[in-house]
This record gives structure tokens, C-alpha cells and sequence, in this order.
């Protein structure tokens, strides 16, 4: 438990370091805390770059990862920590080490997912340089999210294997108390907008329904981010706002690498950022987001043969690897499973035709759409009943001079990206999971200006009344499940194993046991159920690959 509350607090502090070294010209003293905030979920993104980089050509092993760690903590010893507030960066690295404590201690893992390509992949990372033709071991190898780089990278002498399971905590908490910061900072320069609103309502679906570690996985990561994004998009900036606007790029860029169904999120820099604006493009955040992209790409391209996997048109069918009837099979498959295919009452109807012309509808309204409608009706009833309050509260005869004005244009944009998003998610994708963001992002917005037209009559006291109680009430309920959760689970579940488990579901985390099968003098290994973080590479399906090399890369084929 110790360790665990240790751990957090480091990891914190190091995500802010690393995000320090990528913005160095912006670090000073008068940081504020939400600045802070944001630093270090830059940070993250700075550590998957560089992990994506390093395993082009070695594995991400402990030694490698320690040692670019200490290149970080030494360049910000000797570049930055004249900059800094140590005291503002202390309890940010406590408040956010704190959060990511509650949500880490006791907790499950994203289960099936985690266990059966989230940790075995992260422990190929662990294991092997990049492998040509991975997806051909299991093909969820193909479209796993960046953020397993960033924990495979966590796995170093500091925090040895247990540092694994520590990044998707730490952002959720950046990401809560960020806009924690902002709302507060708000209420501090007594001028409540659309922002503010905005973020409080998001915070509300947050404490509501990502509470919890366990239903993160590689889903709620990029959804996090997406609200992150579009407060930063909505804020007004205080800084060079062409900056800004390219970092926004670089948040899209991050988002996609995490969950490809969220890409329509790059039509809102591209939107913001105007055609004479890129004519200064010489910015690091531009750079580093064609390179993230490109690195990206080429991943994607060495390990599956296709651009984005699983889709047909961008594999290239010239490479060793590629596997096109597979590719093909798994597309198909994808869309049907998550149009509610395993619920179709039509049983001799094939995937194919049961994708197209809405043969899935009925299928999908049977399960998806109830489980849909189960999670956000509450949550619009709330939302109602706010808006009722508001109406039966005494309001004034004039507008709030106190309100900030709201920027029309980027709300706009965010709507149309968002219904766009909905559309797009409709037709191709329609389980909650994958695209809640954009339905949520909707709802939002739809309520937030909704509110902003009735709080905008109310008194800054009455405002400032409403948006403390929701706030507090948002972490309130979070604080709450997190504490309810840890009861129910200590000493019953865990056997006083307080860390999330990723070698296997066993009460003391006992190592797996597998199969194991040469081929070509590599050992693969193979299990019936889940691989976990066990030995690599390791599949649950059955091995049928070939195995070659190519300058000292393995090629599965």
C-alpha cells in the first residue's frame, strides 16, 4: 500500500518533468495549477513519442527505459528547476498522486481486454523490438492504442513491472483535476462562461461513469482526452494563440493513436488553424505531431502491413506480412460484432450482409441501444433538473455583467464535429464504448448553452453557489465510489494484494502457466484463456505463423 501511494506521487512528478523538457521556452514560476496540469499530461504524450521511437530498435527494457528516464531528470536539474513554483509542483504531484492512488489500490484491470492483448502486448514491448507481422500472432496486435507504449515505458528501476499499470490512473487524475483547476480559477477571477459550464457538466459524467480503473483500458484514455481537448479549444487563451491552436493538433494526434473511431477529432484544429496560420508552421507542437503520425504509420505498417488496421484499402498487399484475407475477415467482423451480431435473430444471414442496409438495426436495439439508454438517461435527467432549478431561481432583469463573453465559432465547430462524430459512430461502430465521447461532447454542449442563457440572468453569488455545489458534488462521488469500492474489495478479493493485477487473475497476482512452441529457434508461447503479463510473445488463438528475419527483425508471416 506504501509503495503503491509512493508510486503515485512519483509517477506524477515525473509525467510534469517530462512534460517540462517538451515545453521548456514555456516553463516560469508563474505557472498556474491548471498549467501544471497540463504539462504533465503533455508529458505522457512526450513519453509515448520517445518509447514509440526506441522500439523501432531495441525492446523497452528496464535498463533502456531507466536510462532515458535519468536523461530527463538530468536535463530538467540543469535546464529547468530555476523555472519552477517547487511548491505549486509538490501539491499538484500530491493532489494528482492522491487520485491516482484511489483509483489504482484494489482495483481489476479492464478485463477481457487487458488480459488478452493490452498486457501481452505491453510486455512484447518489455521483450522485443518492434516485430514485423505481429498481428499475425493475434490480430488485436494490430490496433492497440499508444498509452500501451507509455506503460510498457514505466517498467524501469523505479518502478520495476508495477509501473505498468500506473499511466492510465495518472491521466485520468491530470485530466479530473485540470479541470478542477480551471472551474476554481474561474470562480477565483469571479467570471463564469461557457467554459466553465461546460467542464462543470463534463466533470458530473465523469464522477458518474469513469470512476473507475477497471472500465478504462484503451477506451476511456482517448475519451478523457477529448474532453481535454475540447477545453482547451474553448478556453481563452492567454498566450500566443497560434501556439495554442498547433498543440490542439498535437491532442488530436495523441486521441487518434489511442482510439482510431475518434479521428473526425483533427477537423477541429484543422478548422481553428487557418490556412495563413500555416505559414507558421516552424512549432514544436507541429512537428511533433507530423512525427507521432508518421511514426505511427510506419508502426502500423511493420506490424500489420496495412496503414490503419484492420482496413483493407490501406494494406500494402507487396509486403511478406500482409495478410489481406485476414485483414479483410477481421474488418467484417469488428462491425458486426459491435452492431450487436451475436443478438441478430436472422441466424443464416452472413456478416457481410448483415453490416449493410440495417439488417443489424433490430439486433442492436435489442442490447446496445437498451444499455445506451440505461447510462444516459440518468445522467439527461440530472441535467434536466438542474435547468429546472434554474428556472425557479429569482434571476435579474439584465444580463450578468460578470459573464464572459462565449466563442460562438469554436462552439460551433465542436457541435458540428461532435453530431458528425455521432453520425460516423451510428453507421460504423455503434457500441457505447467506442464513441461515447462524441454523444456526450453533444449533450453537453446542447445543455451548456442551454444554462448559459439562464445563468447569465443570476448574480455572480448565485452563480458561483451553483457551480461549487455541482463540482463538489462531482468529487464527492467519485471520492465515494473510489472508498466503497476499496472496502468491498480489501481482503476479500485481493488477499491484501492492493495493486491491479496483470500477471493473472489469482487472489496473490501467481504467474500463469503456459505452452510453449519453437519455431525457427523462437519460443511462442500460448494460452487457453488469457496471456497477461506473462511470458512474449504470447497469443490466446492458436499458433499457426511462420517465423523468418530480416536484418535482425523477426517477421511473423
Amino acid at each position: 500500500m506504501v509503495n503503491l501511494f509512493i508510486f503515485s506521487l512519483l509517477s506524477s512528478t515525473i509525467f510534469y518533468v517530462c512534460g517540462s523538457v517538451f515545453f521548456l521556452n514555456s516553463i516560469n514560476k508563474k505557472q498556474t495549477l491548471q498549467e501544471i496540469s497540463s504539462q504533465s499530461i503533455y508529458g505522457i504524450i512526450f513519453i509515448s513519442l520517445i518509447a514509440l521511437i526506441l522500439n523501432f530498435f531495441v525492446p523497452l527494457t528496464k535498463q533502456i527505459n531507466s536510462f532515458f528516464l535519468v536523461i530527463f531528470l538530468f536535463f530538467f536539474i540543469l535546464y529547468i528547476k530555476n523555472k519552477i513554483n517547487l511548491k505549486k509542483i509538490l501539491f499538484f504531484s500530491f493532489l494528482s498522486g492522491a487520485f491516482s492512488f484511489l483509483l489504482l489500490v484494489f482495483s481489476y484491470i479492464y478485463n477481457p481486454d487487458a488480459g488478452l492483448y493490452h498486457y501481452p502486448y505491453i510486455n512484447i514491448l518489455n521483450n522485443e523490438k518492434i516485430i514485423l507481422g505481429l498481428s499475425n500472432l493475434h490480430f488485436r496486435y494490430g490496433h492497440i492504442s499508444i498509452i500501451q507504449y507509455t506503460s510498457a515505458f514505466f517498467n524501469n528501476f523505479l518502478f520495476n513491472i508495477n509501473g505498468i499499470v500506473i499511466p492510465l490512473a495518472s491521466l485520468a487524475s491530470f485530466i479530473i483535476l485540470n479541470f478542477l483547476f480551471k472551474i476554481l480559477e474561474g470562480l477565483k477571477e469571479k467570471k463564469i462562461n461557457f467554459h466553465i459550464i461546460f467542464l462543470t457538466l463534463v466533470l458530473i459524467y465523469i464522477s458518474y461513469k469513469m470512476n473507475r480503473y477497471s472500465e478504462y483500458g484503451n477506451d476511456a484514455p482517448a475519451h478523457f482526452l477529448f474532453f481535454f481537448l475540447i477545453s482547451e479549444t474553448l478556453k481563452n487563451y492567454n498566450y500566443n494563440i497560434i501556439a495554442q491552436r498547433f498543440n490542439l493538433l498535437l491532442l488530436s494526434t495523441f486521441i487518434f493513436l489511442n482510439k482510431i473511431t475518434l479521428g473526425l477529432v483533427f477537423l477541429i484544429p484543422i478548422a481553428l488553424i487557418k490556412l495563413k496560420n500555416f505559414k507558421q508552421l516552424n512549432n514544436i507542437s507541429f512537428y511533433f505531431s507530423a512525427l507521432l503520425l508518421l511514426l505511427w504509420i510506419l508502426k502500423n505498417i511493420f506490424v500489420s502491413g496495412c496503414l490503419i488496421y484492420p482496413s483493407k484499402i490501406t494494406c500494402i498487399k507487396k509486403l511478406d506480412w500482409t495478410n489481406i484475407t485476414q485483414t479483410s475477415k477481421i474488418s467484417i467482423q469488428s462491425e458486426a460484432w459491435s452492431k450487436g451480431w451475436s443478438d441478430r435473430k436472422n441466424k443464416q444471414i452472413n456478416m457481410k450482409d448483415f453490416n449493410i442496409n440495417f439488417n443489424w438495426f433490430d439486433a442492436w436495439t435489442n442490447k446496445h441501444l437498451k444499455k445506451i439508454n440505461e447510462i444516459l438517461l440518468p445522467y439527461v435527467i440530472f441535467l434536466i433538473f438542474i435547468y429546472l432549478i434554474l428556472t425557479l431561481m429569482k434571476t435579474d432583469k439584465k444580463r450578468n455583467k460578470n459573464i464572459k463573453r462565449e466563442n460562438k465559432y469554436n462552439k460551433k465547430i465542436i457541435l458540428l464535429v461532435s453530431l458528425l462524430g455521432c453520425v460516423f459512430w451510428f453507421l460504423k461502430f455503434p457500441i457505447y464504448r467506442y464513441g461515447y465521447s462524441y454523444i456526450i461532447i453533444t449533450i453537453v454542449i446542447i445543455f451548456s448553452t442551454i444554462f448559459y442563457d439562464k445563468i447569465t440572468y443570476l448574480n455572480f453569488e448565485k452563480q458561483k453557489k451553483i457551480i461549487l455545489f455541482l463540482t463538489i458534488l462531482s468529487l464527492s462521488v467519485l471520492f465515494v465510489k473510489q472508498v466503497t469500492r476499496i472496502a468491498k474489495n480489501y481482503d476479500v478479493q485481493y488477499n491484501n494484494y492492493p495493486w491491479p493485477k496483470y500477471f493473472s487473475f489469482s487472489k496473490n497476482n501467481n504467474q500463469i502457466s503456459l505452452m510453449s512452441k519453437k519455431i525457427n529457434g523462437k519460443l511462442i508461447y500460448k494460452s487457453d484463456e488469457y496471456c497477461m503479463y506473462s511470458k512474449a510473445p504470447c497469443s490466446h488463438e492458436s499458433i499457426n505463423i511462420k517465423i523468418s528475419k530480416w536484418h535482425n527483425y523477426l517477421i511473423f508471416k
